[in-house]
């Protein structure tokens, strides 16, 4: 796990926030830093990284999340508009192919399975790696299973759930961001890698500035750019995991294997 640019946000004093590197001392810092919102909408340009980089699509990521556990994603295209959604409602999840005009309807595990390109970004992991620090600051309240390694510059803290599944934040000790969130499964394959490049501030709360996304080890790699967070926005929050009855409704193995981005016009 590398490291993000080195500027801060935060006017320290001259010794690192995390100087004796406990979760006690975690906790504190990013309680005074959490806004744990109920509503928010997120928005970044979205561009996927590979070998064909002469004509990647320019994109639009647009994320509505309503606590605990509804969040709606919907990708635009520069020239087309609205090309995708993927909905998550409680255990289910949905992905709306909008030029074919229906939905594709499975549970989390299945969504993540069978729904390719866009079925594997994991929207709460999603909302983790936006909202950081209430992320993190929810789960040190909730208690759980925690380790933590502490090195000259970073302390790393792992969390392990009931499945096996392993969360592991890098943060710098000076400031207390986090630089890096690696995602583990049971079988130990590396599922989610975010790493981060700059912060700003919103209130206390850090908003990241741009984040690297590489899915199931290069499977789908993302920019996530100009991120803004908007706690405030004139959205239904009732919207956030609305679904048009007039679509018909397909189960995601009938989704085949093309990706609805694979065919977008490029830059």
């Amino acid at each position: 796990m590398g490291s993000c640019t080195r500027y801060s946000p935060y006017k320290t004093q001259g010794s690192d926030v995390l100087a004796e590197g406990t979760l006690q001392e975690l906790h504190a810092v990013l309680r005074n830093r959490a806004s744990n919102d109920d509503f928010l909408k997120a928005e970044a340009s979205m561009k996927l990284r590979g070998e064909d980089l002469r004509n990647v699509p320019k994109l639009r990521a647009v994320i509505l999340y309503r606590s605990p556990d509804a969040v709606r994603l919907r990708v635009r295209h520069f020239a087309i508009g609205l090309v995708a959604e993927v909905i998550v409602s409680g255990d289910e999840g949905y992905i709306h192919d909008v030029r074919g005009g229906a939905l594709y309807k499975g549970t989390l595990n299945e969504l993540r399975r069978q729904g390719g390109m866009l079925g594997s970004l994991s929207l709460s992991d999603m909302i983790s790696a936006l909202l950081v620090s209430d992320s993190l600051s929810s789960r040190l309240d909730r208690g759980g299973s925690f380790r933590k390694l502490l090195t000259e510059e970073f302390l790393y803290v792992t969390e392990q759930d009931d499945t096996g599944r392993k969360t592991t934040w890098k943060l710098r000790r000076s400031d207390a961001l986090i630089a890096e969130i690696l995602v583990t499964a049971p079988s130990g394959e590396q599922e989610l890698h975010f790493e981060y490049d700059g912060f700003r501030l919103l209130g206390q709360k850090p908003i990241p500035r741009k984040i690297y996304l590489d899915v199931f080890e290069g499977y789908l790699n993302l920019d996530l750019t100009g991120i803004t967070i908007d706690p405030d926005a004139d959205v239904n929050p009732a919207n956030v995991d609305y679904l048009n009855p007039r679509l018909p409704v397909f189960p995601l193995s009938a989704l085949g294997e093309d990706s609805m981005l694979d065919d977008l016009p490029g830059e």
